[in-house]
């Protein structure tokens, strides 16, 4: 375990969280033996994520663990973990559209609509009319041609975290002008 501290301490990592695993009374008094005469106990280190270094909510750590030594007396190398764990549920979305019927050349206001407050965010809108994305919560969009399209929107939380909905818009053929006779 010194190798370890003193690699750490020579890299600076702030903030490394060392833990015994499964840490027992056996265990404390298995510790109060001479080293040379006890097997060495599992070791976790649990490494901050950037966001927590630099003082941002993060979601996860990195834990390393030393597994025990197989019957050889052998012990493979540390391997990582990840914990990723969102810090909070993902708010539900939905897409208003108005109209999501009609006939072309077809006007639609598309917004954002949610139950819960939305923090920071950034939505991005493809309208599938080979048009360019957009972005903003709420936006207008005019199709010109006949066809089913599906209206997609993607909105990306501060913290990196993405949800998307699909809404689909249909647009009829142009109402053709009556014919008029002319006697």
């Amino acid at each position: 375990m010194s190798r370890i501290v003193s690699a750490l301490l020579a890299v600076g990592l702030a903030g490394c969280q060392f833990t015994s695993c499964g840490e027992t009374n056996a265990d404390r008094e298995e510790a109060a033996r001479p080293s040379s005469q006890r097997p060495p106990s599992p070791l976790r280190l649990t490494l901050p994520t950037a966001a927590q270094r630099f003082g941002r909510t993060a979601p996860a750590a990195s834990t390393f663990e030393r597994p025990e030594k197989d019957a050889a007396g052998d012990a493979p190398e540390p391997t990582p973990r990840d914990s990723a764990t969102p810090t909070a549920p993902i708010p539900e979305i939905d897409i208003e559209a108005d109209p999501d019927i009609g006939r072309a050349p077809l006007t639609v206001r598309f917004r954002v609509a949610t139950a819960d407050a939305i923090e920071e965010h950034n939505c991005e809108w493809t309208f599938d009319d080979a048009t360019p994305p957009v972005h903003g919560q709420a936006t207008t969009h005019t199709y010109t041609q006949a066809g089913q399209y599906t209206a997609h929107v993607t909105v990306t939380f501060a913290d990196g975290r993405q949800t998307s909905k699909d809404s689909v818009i249909q647009v009829d053929e142009p109402e053709q002008p009556e014919a008029t006779d002319s006697d």
